[in-house]
């Protein structure tokens, strides 16, 4: 009979404990819970970290992405949980006097470029005038496939445009004048981070890459002939121009196109950077074009002659 008695005082001597899990009275909780993807199937995520900042715990999600913190002051706080490849999330705990508090959170993964290409592009015109912007063309592979828009943007600038979707090239693209960049000279965006920024359909923004132009190519490349509206006899002309020796490696892109108010690619061909005379295969037929030639660099910059017009009989 002692030892009942004994055994019974004990017990709940133990429960009296504060820190006691078991005491009904403590002030200690238990957070638990799943992190999946946020895209079905919703699979579980492995070794995300889940931080609980009031006690600065932090602990690790298992291969079912269950995670399990013990022992908490119950004072309402912050979980945040980060997981390499997929936006970090942050949900407010409130515990109502709980015991136990059970969360099921859902990570969205990072959109993932494929390829960029942000480049200057240099229009020679007649005179002796040219004109200078700049391009961007973006593929992003997005598995939950819920973007909603792409912007490229630059805080120091004011530069904030949305880039357009081309369903053909799956790429997200756009033109950036010198009023969208705020600039009197073109030659002060280079070497400028912009930031390429995504917004999903929960309008969360993702920043998938920073970028910067490398270089403004000035140089112009002279065409000799066909020019001044020649009359050429063959419907496959044969192209000339003067050797350009801009400094840096590059590669020739040949265009014609046909010569009226809203032009019309009709032909184009990349040439080595060593000729300077290109025989077409063009087969055109009668009437009137002119012909530009691109000079383009490693990193897409590029310049484009003055147009050159000929006939074709």
């Amino acid at each position: 009979m002692i030892f009942f008695i004994f055994l019974f005082n004990s017990c709940n001597a133990l429960h009296n404990n504060l820190l006691d899990p078991e005491n009904p009275n403590n002030n200690v909780s238990t957070i638990e819970g799943f992190v999946k993807t946020i895209n079905v199937p919703q699979e579980p995520i492995e070794n995300a970290k889940v931080f609980w900042e009031n006690s600065g715990i932090i602990t690790q999600t298992n291969s079912q992405g269950y995670f399990r913190i013990l022992n908490i002051e119950r004072e309402n706080g912050w979980l945040t949980i980060e997981k390499e490849g997929f936006s970090i999330d942050s949900i407010y705990v409130e515990f109502d006097s709980q015991k136990k508090i059970s969360k099921n959170i859902f990570l969205n993964k990072i959109p993932i470029i494929e390829d960029l290409q942000f480049y200057s592009i240099t229009i020679n015109r007649f005179p002796s005038n040219q004109i200078y912007k700049l391009g961007i063309d973006i593929k992003i592979n997005d598995e939950e496939n819920d973007i909603d828009s792409v912007f490229i943007e630059n805080s120091e600038l004011s530069v904030k445009k949305e880039l357009l979707y081309n369903a053909s090239t799956k790429y997200y693209e756009n033109i950036l004048e010198l009023v969208d960049l705020h600039v009197s000279s073109i030659d002060i965006v280079i070497g400028k981070e912009f930031n390429l920024n995504v917004l999903d359909s929960e309008s969360k923004k993702f920043e998938i890459a920073k970028t910067n132009i490398k270089r403004i190519i000035k140089e112009v490349i002279e065409t000799t002939s066909p020019s001044g509206r020649d009359t050429v006899q063959s419907s496959s002309p044969l192209f000339e121009w003067r050797r350009f020796s801009p400094g840096f490696e590059y590669k020739y892109l040949l265009e014609i196109y046909t010569d009226e108010v809203s032009p019309i690619l009709v032909w184009q061909k990349e040439i080595n950077s060593t000729e300077i005379q290109h025989q077409s295969n063009a087969n055109l037929n009668s009437g009137d074009y002119f012909w530009v030639i691109w000079a383009i660099d490693e990193f897409q910059n590029r310049t484009r002659s003055k147009p050159s017009s000929f006939i074709i009989k």
